[in-house]
C-alpha cells in the first residue's frame, strides 16, 4: 500500500455488485485520495462490502448510466484535481505500476485534460489477449472538464481540452457467468438498436480522434447487409484480429460478442423498422 496517495478521486456506480465490488475496491484502496460509490439502492451485500473501503457512499435512482454519472460529476463533493471512472466489475492491473505512471503523467503535463488507458477483457477467467486488445477507454480527466453524452448505451465522455494516451491497464473481469451475460446482452441489444438508428441519423456527437474512427467504423458496419454483417464481423475478429490465438475460450468469447450479440441487435433493428412501418 502506498503511503503517499495520488491526488485522484475514483467514482464507481453500483447496483447489486456483491460478486465484483470487493475485488474492484481492493485494486485501488490505499492508492487514491478518495473513493466515491454511487449506489442505486442495491438489495444484496454490495453496500456492506463497500463500507469496508470507503464511507463516501451516495444513492441515486438509475435512469441511465450517463444520467447517473453526470449527476455524480455535478453533486459529489470532489476535492481532487483529477477524477477516474472505474466500473464495479473492473480492476486496476498492477496498481503500483498503474498509479506511479499515472501520477508522473499528471504531474508532468499540465496541458492534459483527459487520459485514455488500456482495457483488458477476461472471459471465464481467461484474458482475451487477441481480437481487440488493447481497447482504449477514456477513464481519467481533470475535474470540471468532462460530461457524458446522454446515450442509452456506449456512453461517450466529452472532454474540454487535450487528451493523451497511457499504456497502463484496467481489466473487465465480471464474475456472474454466461447466463448473466445472455440476460444482460438481451437488454443491451434493444438499447443498441435504438442507438444504431440515432447513429444513422447522425444524432451522435463525436469529438476526439478515437470517437471519430469509431463513428466511421460503425457507419460502415451498419451499411452492410443486416443479419450477414455479424458473421462477417465475427470472422474479422477471429482471423484478421487473430482471436483464435486464445483457443476455444477465445473463439467462444468472439462468437458471443461478435456474432450472437450482433445478431440480437440486428433482430431488434429489424423489429423496430417493422413496427414503424405499421404505425
Amino acid at each position: 500500500m502506498n503511503d503517499q496517495k495520488i491526488p485522484l478521486t475514483v467514482i464507481i456506480l453500483v447496483y447489486n455488485e456483491e460478486k465484483n465490488i470487493e475485488r474492484c475496491l481492493k485494486s485501488i484502496h490505499g492508492w487514491v485520495r478518495d473513493i466515491f460509490v454511487v449506489d442505486s439502492y442495491s438489495t444484496d451485500r454490495t453496500l456492506a462490502i463497500v463500507e469496508k473501503y470507503t464511507d463516501k457512499i451516495y444513492q441515486r435512482e438509475f435512469e441511465s448510466f450517463a444520467n447517473k454519472f453526470n449527476w455524480a460529476l455535478t453533486y459529489l463533493p470532489v476535492k481532487t484535481n483529477w477524477i477516474m471512472r472505474l466500473d464495479a466489475d473492473e480492476i486496476v492491473i498492477d496498481p503500483e505500476y498503474f498509479f506511479v505512471e499515472l501520477k508522473a503523467k499528471l504531474e508532468k503535463d499540465s496541458n492534459v485534460a483527459g487520459c485514455y488507458v488500456n482495457q483488458r477483457f477476461y472471459f471465464l477467467n481467461h484474458w482475451i489477449r487477441h481480437g481487440g486488445y488493447p481497447r482504449k477507454v477514456l477513464r481519467i480527466w481533470r475535474t470540471g472538464s468532462a460530461h457524458f453524452e446522454n446515450r442509452l448505451l456506449d456512453e461517450k465522455m466529452h472532454i474540454n481540452g487535450i487528451i493523451d494516451y497511457l499504456d497502463i491497464d484496467i481489466a473487465d473481469i465480471r464474475q456472474n457467468g454466461v447466463s448473466y451475460w445472455f440476460n444482460k446482452h438481451v437488454q443491451y441489444a434493444r438499447l443498441e438498436a435504438i442507438e444504431a438508428d440515432r447513429l444513422n441519423k447522425c444524432e451522435c456527437v463525436y469529438r476526439d480522434g478515437l470517437d471519430k474512427i469509431s463513428y466511421k467504423n460503425k457507419q460502415k458496419y451498419y451499411k452492410a447487409p443486416i443479419y450477414i454483417r455479424p458473421f462477417i464481423y465475427f470472422i474479422y475478429r477471429l482471423f484478421y484480429l487473430k482471436g483464435y490465438k486464445d483457443g476455444i475460450i477465445g473463439v467462444f468469447y468472439h462468437f458471443l460478442h461478435g456474432f450472437v450479440y450482433r445478431e440480437m441487435v440486428d433482430f431488434n433493428i429489424h423489429k423496430n423498422k417493422l413496427r414503424n412501418l405499421l404505425k
